[in-house]
């Protein structure tokens, strides 16, 4: 679920281009963003799920 992939090339960015790049900044904030959208579909999934069974 957690995007590794992301991260891991981010972190290449990071280290072949240099911190300072604007590149490495906006790979981060998508690396970021693409786990907190999975985490809260994750959430809201599972919720939905209990709240249907627990209704039934």
């Amino acid at each position: 679920m957690v995007p590794n992939k992301d991260i891991v090339f981010a972190g290449l960015v990071a280290f072949t281009v240099g911190q300072a790049s604007a590149m490495t900044d906006l790979l981060t904030m998508i690396a970021g963003l693409w786990l907190a959208i999975h985490l809260l579909l994750g959430g809201v999934l599972t919720a939905t799920e209990l709240l249907t069974d627990w209704s039934r």
